[in-house]
């Protein structure tokens, strides 16, 4: 980025150890990067936009392949530094409607990427066949050494993004009209907003990261001793509303917002101007764009379960489940891992009251306590089929590792299962009767057929007006669909 000259001598010595079709994905991507940075330093734009774009290509490719979630999210932070110089070669042209695509694309790992199609599925068996003709033809052709034919390597690339997840493609952002939409995108300096209403992008805020991190920090240090601190939470969130919420947003719709990895936990409820909206988190808009298209009735069934060492998690159970006609309850002692697991194809909503525990160091094995031990995130992976909507309501059961672009916790492994909303918690549970009375409101208007963020919405009304109660009540939030 600052020696540009050594930056292409550095990529033209790694060509000439290695060709680039021959090199790892990993340093393709690297030398693409170096490329991309170095047109921006010599003011070429377009350049540098190509290169860039190439090299988030060449990792989504080598994301795609990789199974395991936690490899994924790493490998995901060998892009920020290319989106982040996207989005201000974007943000200079005011080309903000790329700019959420492009942004949305390099999130494409952010839920498990679907299956790769076996070779025995129907819609894919004539491109093989093809690919199996033209390699036959090619060997009897006499051709320079290693070289093969246009047409095969065109068919394979048919094949191959045919078996492989379409994610990467550009997908429909149109959101519903009952929606507004929020996404906010880091560049280098940078977080830049922007507004969706429709097909209709608009461009909404410019913050400095310093200040934003700054503010970040305050918080999380304010929320250790949140009811003593009330006054400084007020304070800071009311900045942060004034930097990243547009004050003419629309406040007769639910709204989903786009954040980066960092901020996917934020407690965006406290903010002043979203305290009584309903507001979902999804770090891909298309996806919930995707599931916004899928019919569901209201949940009838819920598999309800209480962990140990809890005060009211037995109240709450009960109070949850005279909302829906067919509840299923598992009360320490039953409440088992096995049991839980077992359950989870046969029902449409999953309620955990417990206590959790997440692992910065390796989240994978954060895990839900359970009355013959620990649920870890890991475990959920193994799972088939599973519910429409997961509510874990544990402490800090909604907190998530990752810098780059993924993130991970039980949220992202969830919603990568398929379930298509979790609420969960970004903060400590107060085990408070006011948290039963705010899970149990959620509920009945959950399964009186509304939408999950209108109904944690229509619950918080019922907290008293008071620090704690605020607290209990905005600690969950909506993640996927809502």
């Amino acid at each position: 980025e600052h020696d540009q000259a050594a930056a292409i001598e550095a990529v033209q010595r790694a060509d000439a150890i290695l060709p680039p079709d021959r090199q790892p994905a990993t340093l393709r991507a690297r030398r693409l990067a170096t490329e991309a940075f170095a047109w921006a330093s010599a003011g070429e734009s377009s350049k540098a936009e190509e290169k860039a774009i190439e090299a988030l290509s060449v990792l989504a490719e080598f994301r795609a392949a990789i199974a395991a979630t936690d490899l994924r999210a790493s490998t995901s932070e060998l892009a920020v530094d290319v989106v982040h110089l996207l989005v201000d070669l974007l943000a200079e042209q005011n080309r903000y409607d790329e700019m959420v695509q492009v942004v949305d694309t390099a999130r494409a790992s952010i839920t498990n990427p679907p299956p790769v199609k076996p070779p025995s599925d129907p819609d894919i068996t004539p491109l093989l066949g093809s690919v199996r003709e033209l390699a036959s033809e090619a060997q009897g052709e006499t051709s320079e050494e290693d070289a093969v034919p246009e047409t095969l390597v065109e068919a394979e690339r048919t094949y191959e993004a045919a078996v492989r997840p379409a994610d990467r493609q550009r997908r429909d952002l149109t959101l519903p009209d009952d929606t507004i939409g929020l996404a906010l995108m880091s560049g280098t300096e940078r977080l830049i907003g922007v507004t969706i209403d429709g097909d209709s992008i608009t461009p909404t805020s410019a913050t400095p990261l310093d200040t934003l991190h700054g503010l970040l920090d305050e918080l999380r240090a304010s929320l250790v001793r949140p009811v003593e601190q009330w006054d400084g939470i007020v304070r800071i969130t009311s900045s942060i509303d004034t930097l990243l919420i547009p004050q003419d947003l629309a406040r007769d719709r639910p709204i989903v917002i786009s954040p980066p990895a960092w901020m996917v936990t934020f407690p965006w409820t406290l903010l002043p101007s979203l305290r009584d909206r309903a507001v979902t988190v999804s770090p891909r808009l298309s996806n919930f764009v995707a599931a916004d298209d899928l019919e569901a009735d209201p949940p009838a069934s819920a598999l309800l379960v209480a962990g140990p060492h809890l005060e009211t998690g037995i109240e709450e159970l009960g109070r949850v489940g005279s909302s829906y006609t067919d509840a299923q309850t598992l009360i320490d002692p039953a409440a088992e891992r096995e049991a839980v697991l077992a359950q989870l194809a046969a029902t449409d909503v999953l309620h955990v009251a417990c206590h959790a525990r997440f692992r910065a160091d390796n989240p994978l094995f954060s895990y839900l306590e359970l009355s013959d031990g620990s649920l870890h995130v890991h475990e959920l992976e193994g799972a088939g089929t599973v519910p429409d909507i997961v509510v874990l309501a544990a402490c800090d059961s909604a907190a998530v590792a990752g810098t780059g672009l993924e993130f991970t916790g039980f949220v992202s492994v969830l919603l990568g299962l398929g379930v298509r909303t979790v609420v969960a918690a970004v903060s400590p549970v107060p085990d408070t009767a006011t948290t039963s009375a705010v899970m149990a409101s959620f509920h009945e208007h959950l399964s009186s057929g509304g939408r999950p963020s209108v109904a944690l919405a229509e619950a918080r009304r019922s907290a008293p007006d008071t620090p704690l109660g605020t607290l209990s009540a905005h600690t969950f939030q909506v993640f996927g669909w809502g």
